[in-house]
């Protein structure tokens, strides 16, 4: 493995690839089959999996020595890009087939009435996210999602990831 640094790595760059491609592989594997039930759990796992591999190839870009805040900023731009394109998507299924935000209308309905709420409460439930749904704040709210737990996820992968591959030290000789 070659551990020389290369200067010409950029964190954006970097992480805006590698979102991409996490992106598209966290939209097709929900449509594989045989994964109904376990699709979140693998899209998760792929998210992850993304962030970790950024993280990863930056830092062997940049000779293996890397600190825990860069190597935290690069996971946390990659769950950013990658929460970009499923974001978009959402926003243009939602505007091409309104029928869509009805169908996210009454599943969220049937939720609500699923619990210990009473009629009132579930009215006024109900009417709180008639006024929020729409193609805009949906999208939003998914690229505010993934940002964050990604920025999390980030965090904690960085703990681990911020010496690792660094050249053993040898002692001083005079």
């Amino acid at each position: 493995m070659d551990t020389t640094s290369d200067s010409s790595v950029s964190p954006t760059r970097t992480a805006g690839t590698i979102g991409a491609i996490t992106a598209f592989l966290m939209l097709i594997v929900p449509m594989l089959p045989g994964l109904n039930r376990m699709a979140q759990a693998v899209t998760w796992a792929v998210f992850i999996g993304g962030i970790y591999y950024g993280m990863k190839y930056f830092r062997e870009k940049t000779g293996g020595q890397i600190t825990y805040s860069k190597i935290s900023k690069v996971g946390a731009l990659v769950a950013f890009f990658a929460s970009v394109i499923p974001a978009f998507v959402l926003y243009m299924t939602a505007k091409l087939n309104p029928a869509i935000m009805d169908e996210f209308i009454a599943a969220a309905n049937r939720v609500l009435q699923s619990t210990n709420m009473s009629a009132a409460e579930v009215d006024l439930g109900m009417k709180q996210m008639n006024e929020m749904m729409s193609p805009v704040f949906l999208a939003f709210s998914v690229i505010l999602s993934y940002s964050l737990l990604g920025a999390i996820a980030a965090c904690i992968l960085g703990l681990f990831m911020k010496n690792a591959g660094q050249p053993d030290k040898q002692p001083y000789q005079s």
